[in-house]
């Protein structure tokens, strides 16, 4: 792979530097095979010979990225807390304000049914075949993903 890439670019070096270690290895790797490195948002061009920030950038991104994740993580816990769902609700559930309710539509019947049929001592395959024998159709295309 040596001598296939002169220049990489980036949009900016928060791409890149989301944890110092590996931005600081980065770097000697592209320094080491003289590849150069051009941030579109002008940060950083080896080309010029502006890389003294390149340590200080990747420091401050990864504190952004921790920063981040404390964020979320924060604004999950308390929507969870409040009785918000997060995320997609789960076959047969649809949200409304946030909170997971019973879908007025066939696929809550349908998770009824499964349930009912393993309770009652089906096992996956003949539950499974059972649904395709009477023409359910599967979570993926109530979804509209086939």
């Amino acid at each position: 792979m040596i001598g296939k890439f002169d220049i990489l670019l980036a949009k900016e070096l928060s791409r890149l530097a989301r944890n110092q270690g590996l931005a600081m290895k980065l770097k000697q790797l592209l320094e080491n095979n003289r590849i150069h490195l051009i941030t579109f948002d002008n940060a950083i061009n080896t080309l010029k010979g502006e890389t003294q920030m390149f340590g200080l950038y990747a420091w401050m991104y990864e504190q952004e990225v921790e920063r981040t994740s404390q964020r979320i993580k924060m604004t999950l816990k308390t929507r969870a807390k409040n009785g918000k769902h997060n995320g997609s609700p789960p076959y047969g559930y649809k949200k409304e304000d946030g909170k997971l309710i019973v879908s007025d539509d066939e696929t809550a019947n349908i998770v009824r049914r499964l349930f009912r049929e393993y309770l009652s001592g089906k096992g996956f395959d003949a539950i499974s075949r059972g649904f395709y024998n009477d023409g359910i159709r599967t979570p993926s295309e109530v979804f509209g993903k086939i």
